[in-house]
């Protein structure tokens, strides 16, 4: 096998989006364009700012590059206001970092939104990274914005929506200038030879996102009503539901027996603004019925328990 042929595939990539080739980056799924961001743009002793919580590895890479990060925290109804995040861009901040939409909370910024957190950002010459694992599930994007704004770099991946997260594929766009420095720290071969196959053909047949997108809301509606019942379901513009559960439920111990019964999903027991939340994958409404007869066998259980 040849080796995998990155121009070509940048080159799709950018017929597909609408950029222009020299401000696209293909990479090993968007992790690694985040990584290269940290690396590229981010000295020791740097400002970033991360909203809270999170994707994890902004706080690995904050680490991994001895960068000093400071924390906007999401409120208790998962969302977090323009102004309270703008207020936090200070002239010392060399990066955002923002998911949207963001996981775990499922919140998400529009347009009009990154507007005015771009132009802040840009008045302190701070970088803007925007992750857009989850597009299409949102359908907001900030890549129109790229024209405008020299400080925004904007990443996508194929492991989403259009489910490729064992393939290691995504890209990274950005003014020509950050793109070149991004290069700068790539690795020879950033992406293999059938992860690009594999891509090339998703973007050939865009119906494959269209229906999983589709199957996927459809699920999440199924849930956030389910968990409306029991608890507060807060809107997500994810691949994913997050519901909150009365007070005393014992959320560990709720997730353990779930999985029990074959079911995966995250909880947290205390912590703001997740404490008392479980989010949940979504998938086709069938599987989530065969969840929801799970978790309701279950729930019945704890809900009766005195935690005490």
């Amino acid at each position: 096998m040849a080796y995998p042929d990155l121009p070509g595939f940048r080159d799709r990539v950018s017929e597909w989006i609408d950029l222009p080739p020299d401000q696209i980056l293909v990479t090993s799924g968007s992790d690694q364009a985040i990584k290269s961001v940290f690396e590229a743009f981010v000295s020791p002793g740097d400002e970033v700012l991360i909203p809270s919580p999170t994707f994890a590895m902004y706080h690995v890479y904050k680490q991994m590059f001895r960068a000093k990060g400071v924390e906007v925290t999401y409120g208790s109804d998962m969302s977090m206001p323009v102004e309270k995040l703008c207020k936090s861009i200070k002239k010392d901040t060399r990066l955002l970092a923002l998911p949207n939409p963001n996981s775990p909370t499922g919140a998400i910024y529009k347009e009009s939104d990154l507007v005015v957190i771009l132009e802040r950002a840009r008045a302190s010459e701070t970088l803007v990274l925007i992750d857009e694992a989850y597009y299409p599930f949102s359908c907001v994007t900030a890549l129109p914005l790229i024209r405008d704004y020299s400080n925004l770099l904007v990443t996508r991946t194929f492991s989403k929506a259009a489910g490729l997260a064992g393939a290691r594929v995504g890209f990274a766009c950005g003014n020509a200038h950050l793109i070149d420095a991004l290069t700068r720290v790539r690795p020879m071969y950033e992406a293999n030879g059938i992860a690009l196959k594999l891509g090339t053909f998703v973007m050939k047949h865009p119906d494959i996102i269209d229906a999983y997108v589709a199957e996927v809301s459809a699920g999440k509606r199924f849930l956030k009503e389910r968990f409306g019942r029991i608890g507060t379901a807060y809107p997500s513009e994810g691949n994913f539901q997050v519901a909150r559960l009365p007070g005393g439920i014992l959320i560990q111990d709720l997730v353990s027996a779930v999985e029990d019964l074959g079911f995966r999903i995250k909880g947290w027991s205390s912590g703001n603004p997740m404490g008392g939340c479980i989010r949940i994958t979504a998938g086709p409404v069938a599987v989530m019925e065969s969840f929801w007869q799970a978790f309701e066998t279950i729930w019945n259980l704890h809900a009766r328990q005195d935690p005490s």
